[in-house]
């Protein structure tokens, strides 16, 4: 009687569970498993038919796997049937013993070559993402130039905005200006090239009068001799006169002629001297000036070739081009027009007006626990479904992020768990199912990765070594 108490309350306890909705056959199975294994009687040898013995449960027992999802094992779900239940029962010698019941959990490895189905939440997107387009804040819009699910092409007009003709009109504006710079550019060049030709042609004419300056002075050089000759026939006349015996012969005339014309002949002879040595000077002066006017003129040619006087006006009209492209909308891709949330007349502003994608390649990134990356490679095949989807669509991973996060899809199952962290996987989805991934963006989808068992074991011993 020691143990009534205890019988009584499992008693009590059998009467409360059957009014709860989460009490399942296998929760009495534990109840009498436990019951089993601290009740004396419960597990002894007496016999069946003892008015006084509890009833002895017999090893008839039934067993069902069920697999413990993402994990090498499966657990075993015991269920028992009294000894009246089973037929094996009643053929047992009554010598042999029978067997006892045992309270045990076992799990069954799987073979190497097992597949693990890691299941997960995915959602459904371009390879290469949605790209959102905006324009600069305070713009209007003037034109929405295509639609929703027209195909474009890289370069394309997607929204005109109204800025773009004002951009327009300042281009023309200072295109111009530009012109105008140009053509006053090219007049002071053409003036500079002048001034050149001018020079060097002063310098020509300087330098013919340094030499007539000089062929001067050399004449002067041809009346000094002669001069000189006729110094000494004056000599000779002034003897002649001198003397006795010859100074009949000698005129007064004659001998005043010749002093006359030497004395007129010396200064004959200063003043071209001092004309040659000026003359000579000037040219040289002349040189010198036409030389230093055409050192100017070439540099200022130069100069000017080699400025570029519209250099700033060239900038501007590279910033206008920046500005007009930012007053319109152009596609960065071949794709699809997905959605215009701007309309006409419509201010602009940070929000994006027009979203585009390519959706020639479609992918899915999955949420994997972070428990189960480790049985994650590239290349492994994906199984990926949903009520939205006419059939399952199929794929691999492509690729496995680093970081680590909490979890931002949560499971349709009430009773799954969303407090966990996961690892972002990217699944590229086979190019036959694109078409029907690429009509469902976005979709939340239950993913099912399956992994070789044998290969993780063998990639994980790898990594070790």
């Amino acid at each position: 009687m020691r143990y009534s108490k205890l019988i009584l309350l499992f008693a009590d306890l059998a009467k409360s569970l059957p009014s709860s909705p989460f009490v399942s056959a296998s929760h009495w199975g534990v109840i009498v498993l436990f019951a089993s294994t601290i009740i004396p009687g419960c597990n002894s040898t007496t016999d069946d038919t003892h008015p006084s013995s509890l009833t002895r449960w017999p090893n008839d027992i039934e067993r069902t796997s069920s697999p413990n999802h993402g994990h090498e094992g499966a657990l075993q779900l015991v269920h028992f049937r009294r000894p009246s239940d089973s037929p094996r029962t009643a053929s047992r010698s009554p010598e042999q013993p029978p067997n006892e019941p045992k309270a045990s959990v076992n799990v069954i490895t799987p073979p190497e070559s097992a597949t693990i189905q890691i299941s997960a939440q995915g959602r459904l997107q371009p390879l290469g993402g949605i790209v959102p387009l905006s324009s600069l804040p305070g713009d209007r819009i003037a034109s929405v130039d295509v639609e929703v699910g027209q195909s474009i092409q890289a370069g394309d007009r997607l929204i005109t905005l109204e800025s773009e003709q004002a951009k327009r009109l300042e281009i023309d504006g200072v295109s111009l200006k530009i012109a105008d710079v140009r053509a006053q550019h090219q007049t002071q060049l053409r003036d500079a090239e002048l001034a050149v030709a001018t020079s060097q042609a002063k310098q020509v004419a300087a330098n013919q009068q340094r030499t007539q300056a000089i062929a001067a002075a050399a004449r002067v050089q041809e009346q000094q001799g002669w001069i000189a000759s006729l110094e000494r026939h004056v000599q000779t006349l002034e003897r002649l006169r001198d003397d006795p015996l010859t100074k009949a012969a000698i005129g007064s005339l004659e001998l005043d002629s010749k002093r006359n014309e030497l004395r007129a002949s010396v200064q004959s002879l200063a003043q071209a001297e001092l004309t040659s040595k000026h003359a000579i000077e000037a040219s040289e002066l002349a040189i010198q000036q036409a030389t230093e006017l055409n050192r100017n003129a070439t540099a200022s040619r130069e100069a000017l070739l080699a400025a570029n006087p519209v250099a700033t006006l060239e900038k501007q009209i590279e910033l206008l081009q920046i500005q007009l492209k930012q007053s319109s909308i152009y596609s960065p891709l071949n794709g699809t027009v997905l959605q215009i949330v701007g309309s006409l007349g419509e201010r602009t502003a940070t929000m994006p007006l027009i979203q585009v994608a390519d959706l020639s390649k479609m992918a899915c990134v999955a949420e994997i626990h972070e428990a189960d990356i480790a049985n994650v490679t590239p290349g492994q095949r994906v199984e990926m479904k949903s009520a939205a989807l006419a059939r399952p669509i199929h794929g691999k991973v492509i690729r496995i992020d680093r970081s680590i996060g909490s979890a931002q899809m949560r499971s349709p199952n009430p009773l799954s768990r969303s407090d966990f962290r996961s690892v972002p996987v990217w699944i590229e989805i086979d190019s036959a199912d694109t078409p029907l991934a690429s009509e469902r963006l976005q979709l939340q989808v239950d993913t099912i990765i399956f992994a070789n068992a044998a290969r993780n074991k063998l990639d994980s011993s790898r990594s070790v070594r």
